[in-house]
């Protein structure tokens, strides 16, 4: 990896793990060692349960995967109160469209991270970054397809 790449993943974990800087840096070296077939699936990785993922028929799961890291972590929202029911599980544009909807009156956005195969994973953000994590994600790369990451305010 690139010197300036490594500056940059620095400052993305910064920015999707923001309230836990020491796991964030621990997220960074092991981006630096992991050996993962390409960096998005080593950023994943080392984001750990703050990047849950499900596969793609079984959104329901990944609900109360999200339910949970936001609880834990302290993150208000209609969130909470979702279920199953407020979800057409079988469109995972709408899926995360609403999610999106039910966090950014909170000040929180979810990623949608493209995994390359038939899961989804999601990350949820303070809507203050997204516009340095726009950045960050064209300057590595994670724009268009496989590792592609993507506010769902723009679904």
């Amino acid at each position: 990896m690139l010197p300036d790449q490594q500056e940059y993943v620095r400052q993305l974990f910064e920015l999707l793990i923001w309230d836990q800087p020491a796991r964030a840096e621990a997220a960074v070296a092991d981006v630096l060692t992991e050996e993962a077939p390409d960096l998005p699936t080593a950023l994943r990785h080392a984001m750990g349960d703050l990047a849950p993922f499900a596969d793609y028929n079984q959104l329901g799961f990944l609900l109360e995967y999200l339910k949970e890291m936001a609880a834990g972590r302290g993150i208000l929202s209609d969130l909470d109160d979702a279920d199953e029911d407020n979800f057409d599980l079988d469109e995972p544009d709408d899926f995360f469209a609403k999610i999106q909807a039910m966090l950014v009156d909170y000040g929180y956005d979810i990623w949608q991270w493209e995994t390359g195969d038939d899961t989804f994973c999601a990350v949820i953000t303070r809507t203050d970054d997204r516009a340095a994590l726009e950045v960050l994600t064209r300057k590595l790369g994670l724009t268009a397809g496989h590792g592609a990451l993507v506010c769902a305010a723009y679904l």
